[in-house]
């Protein structure tokens, strides 16, 4: 057998390792060399990993057993390798003891995710209490080789490797504690809590990371302690330095944590554990910005649990005030920026503190959060991927910024844990030499890595100051809008802006500045208003339509009863994204804003997905019209949720005025359509229908349905409810409007078409009475799965969809985003057939394509293609006012859409678009054609 020595840096000491492992073996090639060569050949050093396989030759007591295992478990030789690769830390283990390599025989099964009942092994009571520290020390060390096992072998994500370091930590803190207090300070006079911060508060801890704490015990007093009085501070602080020392103390079993306690109230000048009444009154007293962010991942990990949480939620207006009376986001750059220049070196980029690092995503969340959590509670979270995702949702990032935030921070923590599993050293810097960690990423070269993360760090500095754009005294644009006439010199400038209609936007510019007569500012609020102007010339410029936008924006703000106040809290850079976001979408959507100016901090503030938040809103016209606005500000990253949004809210309004018309009465009311399916847009009609017991007074029933039906269509000064239509009951509008379930089964017994079975797929119920509910349900049920359902019924709605798709090209020469073909009936279409053949009953569209691909896997991508085009539907409406599903053929208006997309220009648009289309088209012929 011959294997080559030419990919060794030094061939000669390569050649004598291996003639070591062949004399070893009596002489013979052992059966894993090839492997192992194979193997060393990935790795930009292969001398030093050969070397490290040598040594584990001579640190085991068997070498023929371990020559047999290799070569009986050829993956064991690989992950190895990528061990050594990884971490000589880490390496040293398996020298020590190989035991734990068996450990890489079977991960997925003896690496299982850690759990804290293995603690209790060093809870033996003959063991003395630094015996018991000591074998705690030996199961945490056990436990972090299985967890960066399961990392680096299994390749779990790396937000379940950072949970599991996390939750071990607070597993062997909280044992430590109980073991501290047993042994020496057993009478705890009262509640106190041990609090995580940094990296262990936020559920993320690195695999070399130091840990953060904190420490706060209820009340000063004193109490007798071995016949001695001892006051609670002197207790307390004891307890926690003797804790402190145990956790920094090196055995040799080594460490347990490296533990700061600098972040603290005075840091290292004050007391190591405060009571509650001193923390609260440091931090209103003398309370700084910094230590707002710091607080926002603060965590009770051991003590009183209950008395943690009471703290911390006693610490909520310090950290999240509902109002900043001074915008944090100057103060937070400045200090990144001080952070940056302190930690430059020449030496490699430092994956935490540089621009565009760790620390840039984590200052752009908490900065976030600090300016919105007073009002929105749901994003107080200390967990940095969690919280990116809890501001998309809320709409503080878009969905772009979200996604380059996050595969950022993803990344950048993959690279810090290999800097730190190296050597155990808590290092963020990227030495100059990289290709280990390129190749351990599996980024190919060092120049691809570097190429990566300078992409990375770009985009993530991008939006780092687009953040934190700080508002400044206007620039040398004042005579935008205080000169009284369009010179052409203004006119270059407003085009710069991408105003199309200079002019307007000038005369716009004027009446915010200066007021309409009568009604003229005092120069207070012009000067009030030169301090966004530059924001808010900016911000404009980035939205679809400027134009339109200014617009807008020039009503909201005339309709103000109080300017200077509006104009100041415009000043908070978020609250202007937010107005700006608004004014952008069409005017139709926003004109509730112009007439009713007090409806707006409602807007802002009121969480729509709870409730009881809504449930008491007297006037449903303009609860919906604010709740339009509302989720219209979540797209179009979360078209999913503002479809099901939408449908919820037509169910409280429907559900509430429906009770209010029919009481107890034996009446079911049932949605259909894009109502029933939970898939509402903001143009659609509810399709519904009322149905009643047999033994119902019908005529009754008849009339109080009208007269519902009356009150929800009726317009009003805030336009209409809700178009309510209820044709798709048997026989369209030559029937009552109420229909027994008698009437139903005759109907679906002889008459009903194939349609009309389709649609009862949809038939959700909304309210009424649970015994007509549950009859109908069982009708449905049989209508829909216990009739055949074959080749002829899939031949006839494949004809039915091949008419619709001849009619509407007759009638236009774009592309439809429900008619053409590949387009959204085409999904509608194939799904409900195969959910009928397949006896699924499932409303959602989205919902049952999931459910669909666990039986046909080619589906998966229809959910996709369904809700770009939804998105692209409901585009049309909020940015465009039209209510049609036909795309616009207009170059601006596909420029607009492209731009609300986020896409980079209409030919992205376009292609994604085909790419759809085809698809779609592809999979609905293939599965209609000879199902």
């Amino acid at each position: 057998m011959s294997l080559s020595f030419e990919f060794f840096k030094n061939p000669v000491s390569a050649r004598s390792d291996y003639d070591r492992f062949v004399e070893i073996n009596s002489g013979a090639v052992p059966a894993f060399l090839p492997r192992l060569w194979s193997e060393l050949e990935r790795y930009p050093d292969p001398d030093f990993l050969l070397n490290q396989f040598e040594r584990l030759t001579r640190s085991v007591v068997s070498v023929s057993s371990l020559y047999q295992t290799l070569a009986t478990f050829p993956p064991l030789t690989a992950r190895l390798v990528k061990f050594f690769a990884i971490s000589p830390f880490l390496s040293e283990v398996f020298f020590r003891d190989f035991q734990y390599a068996y450990l890489l025989l079977r991960p997925e099964i003896d690496c299982i995710p850690f759990n804290p009942s293995i603690l209790s092994r060093a809870d033996n009571p003959s063991y003395s209490f630094t015996r018991q520290l000591d074998e705690l020390k030996i199961i945490k060390n056990q436990e972090l080789l299985k967890i960066a096992i399961r990392d680096f072998i299994l390749e779990v994500p790396i937000e379940e490797t950072m949970a599991s370091i996390s939750r071990l930590a607070d597993a062997v803190l909280k044992s430590v504690l109980e073991k501290i207090i047993h042994n020496k300070f057993p009478d705890v006079p009262v509640p106190f809590s041990i609090y995580a911060l940094g990296k262990l508060g936020g559920a993320e801890l690195n695999y070399s990371s130091d840990i953060d704490l904190m420490f706060v015990y209820d009340a000063e007093g004193e109490f007798l302690s071995n016949g001695k009085n001892l006051s609670h501070h002197e207790f307390f602080n004891r307890l926690c330095s003797e804790f402190v020392a145990c956790l920094n103390k090196s055995t040799r079993e080594g460490q347990f944590y490296r533990v700061d306690t600098r972040l603290r109230p005075d840091g290292d000048s004050g007391p190591l554990a405060r009571s509650v009444n001193s923390c609260l009154h440091y931090y209103e007293s003398r309370g700084q910005l910094w230590e707002r962010q710091m607080l926002i991942k603060a965590r009770p990990i051991a003590g009183d649990a209950a008395f943690g949480m009471k703290f911390l939620s006693k610490l909520d207006p310090f950290v999240y005030p509902k109002t900043h009376f001074e915008s944090p986001m100057h103060a937070i750059a400045q200090m990144k920026w001080r952070i940056e220049e302190k930690h430059q070196t020449t030496i490699g980029f430092n994956i935490k503190t540089g621009a565009g690092g760790i620390r840039d995503v984590e200052f752009i969340v908490q900065a976030l959060q600090l300016l919105n959590g007073g009002q929105q509670k749901d994003l107080r979270c200390g967990n940095t991927i969690t919280s990116l995702t809890l501001l998309r949702d809320a709409g503080h990032l878009s969905f772009s910024e979200y996604t380059s935030l996050s595969e950022a921070y993803v990344f950048f923590r993959r690279i810090e844990h290999l800097l730190q599993i190296r050597e155990n050293q808590q290092t963020h810097e990227i030495p100059a030499e990289a290709s280990t960690i390129a190749s351990l990423l599996k980024l190919g070269s060092e120049k691809m890595f570097r190429d990566h993360l300078q992409e990375r760090t770009s985009g993530v500095r991008k939006i780092f100051d687009s953040v934190f754009e700080i508002p400044t005294e206007l620039r040398d644009d004042s005579d935008l809008f205080l000169s009284e006439r369009l010179t052409p010199s203004l006119e270059k400038k407003l085009v710069e802006y991408r105003y199309e209609h200079p002019a307007q936007a000038h005369r716009l510019l004027r009446s915010l500045a200066l007021g309409h007569f009568p009604k003229l500012y005092s120069n207070l609020t012009r000067e009030h208003f030169s301090r966004i102007a530059n924001n808010l010339l900016d911000r404009l410029a980035l939205t679809p339509s400027p134009d339109q936008t200014l617009l807008n924006f020039e009503r909201f703000s005339a309709a103000q009863p109080w300017i200077d106040s509006w104009y100041v809290s415009l000043l908070n850079p978020n609250t202007l994204d937010r107005v700006i976001r608004i004014a952008s979408l069409a005017t139709p959507m926003t004109m509730l804003l112009s007439d009713r100016a007090s409806v707006f901090d409602f807007l802002l503030a009121t969480n729509l997905d709870d409730k009881n938040e809504i449930k008491n809103f007297p006037e449903h016209t303009v609860l919906k019209k604010i709740a339009w606005i509302k989720y219209a500000l979540s797209l179009p990253s979360r078209i999913e949720h503002v479809l099901l949004s939408l449908s919820g809210l037509a169910d409280h309004i429907l559900h509430a005025i429906f009770e209010r018309h029919f009481g107890n009465a034996p009446i079911a009311l049932f949605a259909l359509g894009k109502w029933g399916g939970s898939e509402l847009s903001f143009k659609s009609d509810l399709d519904a229908i009322f149905v009643c017991s047999d033994t119902a007074d019908i005529d009754d029933l008849i009339g109080r349905a009208k007269k519902m039906t009356e009150e929800v269509c009726a317009v009003t000064s805030h336009g209409k409810l809700y178009e309510l239509d209820a044709r798709l009951r048997p026989e369209g509008q030559q029937s009552p409007l109420v229909v027994t379930l008698s009437r139903y089964r005759e109907y679906f017994d002889g008459r009903a078409m194939l349609w009309e079975r389709q649609s009862l797929l949809k038939a959700r119920f909304v309210s009424g009475d649970a015994i007509v509910k549950a009859q109908f349900d069982a009708f449905v049920d049989g209508v829909l799965f216990e009739r055949p359902f074959g080749e002829a019924e899939f031949g006839e709605i494949s004809k039915m969809r091949a008419r619709q798709t001849k009619e509407k090209s007759k009638t236009s020469s774009g592309f439809d985003l429900k008619f053409s073909g590949g387009g959204l009936l085409d999904i509608e279409y194939l799904i409900q057939a195969h959910q009928i053949k397949n006896r699924i009953a499932e409303p959602n569209t989205p919902a049952a394509i999931e459910k669909l691909s666990h039986i046909h896997p080619e589906f998966r991508p229809l959910k996709a293609s369904y809700l770009f085009y939804r998105s692209l539907e409901i585009a049309l409406f909020v940015q465009l006012d039209r209510r049609s599903t036909s795309l616009p053929t207009d170059e601006k208006q596909l420029d607009f859409l492209s731009r609300f997309c986020e896409l980079k220009s209409v030919n992205d648009l376009s292609n994604i678009l085909s790419e759809h289309q085809n698809l779609v088209r592809k999979i609905f012929r293939d599965f209609m054609k000879d199902a």
